[in-house]
């Protein structure tokens, strides 16, 4: 009898164990998302090919359940950008950046974001006229944004 009775308890820890477990992995969430950050954006134009140019973009600021940020963005000046948002706890949010439509589309990241999905979109204002260096190539402007959308994750 007693040896039944101990094959029941540990059937029914594991069990319970099992609902325990279940229970924490949490279901995504889509949540209100705000945004505003401070930016720098650097092109530098191909002078054998004006319309090519690479960039490179640095902003910070603060955003809804990621804290201080840093965004950052390299690549070939294009309708679609591809970025990262660097969370206070240093967890990445992945976005896609559509420069037509000023919509910013959440790809995942890492962290508590590893699924998130998403769109929220920005609203860019310059600051100042553009700096030109025209022996370097490079054109410099700052720039204040903000954003609202969605999150999921």
């Amino acid at each position: 009898m007693k040896r039944r009775s101990w094959r029941f308890a540990v059937v029914l820890a594991a069990c319970t164990s099992l609902a325990v477990l279940t229970a924490s992995a949490k279901a995504p969430v889509a949540r209100p998302f705000q945004m505003a950050a401070d930016s720098q954006l650097v092109i530098v134009v191909d002078p054998l090919n004006p319309d090519y140019g690479t960039y490179v973009a640095h902003a910070e600021g603060i955003a809804s359940h990621l804290g201080r940020i840093a965004v950052d963005e390299a690549g070939v000046l294009a309708p679609v950008t591809h970025g990262v948002i660097t969370a206070a706890n240093g967890d990445l949010l992945n976005y896609s950046f559509d420069t037509t439509t000023a919509g910013a589309t959440v790809t995942g990241g890492t962290g508590r974001f590893t699924e998130a999905s998403g769109q929220f979109t920005i609203v860019v204002q310059p600051v100042g006229p553009p700096v030109l260096d025209p022996i370097a190539g490079t054109m410099t402007q700052s720039f204040t944004w903000t954003g609202s959308g969605t999150i999921t994750y």
